[in-house]
């Protein structure tokens, strides 16, 4: 009886271990399907993707790209700008980590700044910072890092169609100003749109960059913006004209406007000795004769089209051209550019 206990027992005994050597086993050979073992074992499409796990495209996708960045000074401190572009047309980053570093002429770190943005399917856009304190004659470049974007399909964060229309860039009261409208073309309210403008140099390069924010901009709605800038920049005027252009011959016994202002030309070049009269005499003839026989042009007393360009010529190089320093610091109208920024 004893023995028969002792049997059951040892046999009941072999048998659980059977069984959790063979759970063990199984584990091992036989284990649970995930989205990441390897294995097209759960009705995905490929190996770990499609079906019940991420969808495949995403394994193809392109990482944002940083297309440009700039530092720019503004009053006692800095601000930033950089270009970042999805190559990916389908796929839309909802959320994306970034950082910044603000690096010295020796690769040491100035400062690192922390933040967060999306970026549409397609799309291009800039982050712009329009003011940091700091000393900027520090700074001498700027890299930027991404972290893991969170990826969703197009239609499931598609762009807002809101756009910015009649964009000016003007000086007012002494500062550069941007203004234009922000137009919904939907019968959809969004929450807090911002608008941003960067204005460029003559030379392309990015001289600042600022923004302004609503709380919301209504369906259908339009909406006009103002943004303004550092009182340090100016506007540049490409192809600077003198007051006046003479762009007619004149002759004794002509009178009017233009004979005016050519007198007062002869006057300011030390030809004439007297004020303007408004009529062609033959003091005026003497001294335009003065003027072509000084200057190499066969003295004939009128004002001929070789007197006529001449003279226009030294009015254009009394033109105050800008310097260097103005030319880097002046905004080129022609270059503004504007972006709405509307998280759906």
């Amino acid at each position: 009886m004893r023995f028969t206990k002792q049997l059951v027992y040892g046999g009941l005994f072999v048998v659980v271990v059977g069984l959790i050597l063979w759970a063990i086993i199984g584990s091992i050979y036989n284990p649970t399907p995930t989205c990441t073992d390897g294995r097209r074992n759960q009705g995905e499409t490929d190996t770990d993707c499609g079906g019940p796990c991420v969808p495949c495209e995403l394994r193809t996708l392109k990482p944002l790209q940083v297309q440009s960045k700039k530092v720019f000074k503004v009053q006692d401190g800095y601000g930033y700008a950089f270009e970042i572009v999805n190559p990916n047309g389908e796929w839309a980053a909802s959320k994306v980590a970034y950082q910044i570093a603000l690096k010295d002429s020796f690769g040491k770190n100035l400062q690192t700044l922390n933040g967060e943005t999306f970026v549409y399917a397609g799309e291009l856009k800039y982050i712009v910072e329009p003011y940091t304190q700091g000393n900027f004659q520090q700074i001498a470049s700027i890299d930027v890092q991404f972290g893991q974007p969170e990826w969703r399909a197009q239609n499931e964060f598609d762009k807002p169609e809101v756009d910015v229309q009649n964009i000016r860039t003007t000086k007012e009261n002494n500062q550069v100003v941007v203004t234009g409208s922000l137009v919904n073309s939907l019968a959809v309210t969004y929450k807090n749109p911002k608008v941003i403008a960067i204005v460029f140099n003559n030379s392309g390069s990015i001289i600042g960059a600022s923004e302004t924010q609503f709380d919301d901009i209504k369906g259908l709605e339009t909406k006009q913006f103002n943004i303004s800038f550092s009182k340090e920049l100016g506007i540049y005027t490409p192809n600077l004209q003198p007051d006046v252009q003479f762009t007619a011959t004149l002759k004794q016994g002509d009178t009017g406007p233009d004979v005016t202002k050519l007198q007062q030309a002869l006057l300011e070049f030390g030809f004439i000795q007297r004020d303007p009269t408004g009529f062609y005499d033959i003091i005026t003839a003497d001294a335009v004769s003065s003027l072509q026989a000084n200057n190499g042009i066969a003295p004939s007393g009128e004002f001929n089209d070789e007197t006529r360009l001449f003279i226009n010529s030294l009015l254009q190089s009394q033109v105050d051209q800008p310097s260097q320093q103005q030319l880097d610091t002046s905004v080129d109208t022609s270059k503004t550019r504007v972006f709405v920024e509307i998280k759906r």
